[in-house]
């Protein structure tokens, strides 16, 4: 009965209006949904935090004034708060000229830390080759959203292909795999936050 159950909330979420985006572009192949840290099943404040933030992230619904002046009759000026330039959606959110943090710092840091931790197990690249293939790669089209690019998956916490299957090498799979998770967790806590 569970099972069943289960597999009707996930029919009822899959034919929402807002997901038929997702619902026609996902290719089960192509991406592994970011992973859950935690261990148990216990649902507690942090852990419903988590969820939260990345189904809206992945929905692109996080709380942006775009989203806000959606949901509202009284309509505010949805202007960035930080750049006063250009309306606050979802992508404007991580591209913002005014952030502390940008999205080239995090992925920089992210590649660096990739570079290192291949070395701490004795696969040398040759570095400046390494980060161009790499941010080559998050530049390119996404596959799930034609607008997009591929380092708005890695926001998302999408694994994708392209970047997971750079190198048949397992050590480094399991290493550009920790990348996008270090870009995705980078992106909230250096971007969203702040």
């Amino acid at each position: 009965m569970k099972n069943i159950n289960q597999l009707k909330n996930k029919a009822d979420w899959l034919v929402q209006k807002r997901n038929k985006e997702l619902r026609l572009n996902i290719d089960t192949y192509d991406f592994i949904m970011l992973r859950n840290e935690e261990a148990n099943l216990e649902t507690s404040t942090k852990n419903s935090k988590i969820r939260s933030y990345r189904i809206k992230n992945l929905l692109e619904e996080l709380p942006t004034l775009e989203i806000i002046n959606r949901r509202n009759e009284d309509k505010i000026n949805n202007r960035c708060m930080r750049c006063k330039m250009e309306s606050e959606s979802w992508s404007h959110v991580w591209e913002c000229d005014m952030n502390t943090y940008t999205l080239y710092d995090i992925v920089n840091k992210n590649i660096l830390t990739n570079i290192g931790n291949l070395k701490t197990k004795n696969i040398y690249v040759n570095e400046e080759r390494w980060k161009d293939r790499i941010i080559k790669i998050l530049l390119e089209k996404s596959s799930i959203k034609s607008n997009q690019l591929i380092i708005h998956d890695c926001i998302k916490g999408i694994f994708n292909k392209r970047l997971t299957e750079i190198d048949r090498n397992k050590e480094i799979k399991y290493e550009m795999e920790k990348l996008i998770q270090g870009i995705a967790l980078g992106v909230k806590e250096k971007i969203w936050r702040d």
